[in-house]
């Protein structure tokens, strides 16, 4: 069973990502940089697929001129998570 499933826009398919071997959120904006370079790392250096995202509220970890509505603290800025499959043999179809 997945762990995540994330749709491809271009393709239509769904990267279906297993075997979880580490996640990582952040709750501020200075963590956000940190969570992307050991996403990358994992990738880069141990041949792990790795699938997140960075909300909204996050784009002033990039530039500080950004500016966007009080964090409340509830729902992390960035989170992503590191596993050792990624199958993208799934359509739509596939969840019918």
């Amino acid at each position: 069973q997945p762990e995540i499933m994330i749709r491809d826009g271009a393709s239509g398919r769904l990267l279906c990502f297993t075997g979880a071997c580490g996640h990582l959120a952040a709750s501020s904006a200075e963590e956000v940089a940190s969570v992307i370079e050991r996403l990358e790392h994992a990738v880069e250096t141990e041949g792990l697929y790795a699938a997140g995202f960075v909300s909204y509220e996050a784009a002033p970890a990039f530039d500080a001129s950004f500016r966007t509505l009080p964090d409340d603290g509830r729902f992390p800025l960035g989170q992503g998570v590191e596993t050792e499959a990624c199958d993208c043999g799934y359509s739509a179809d596939n969840l019918k």
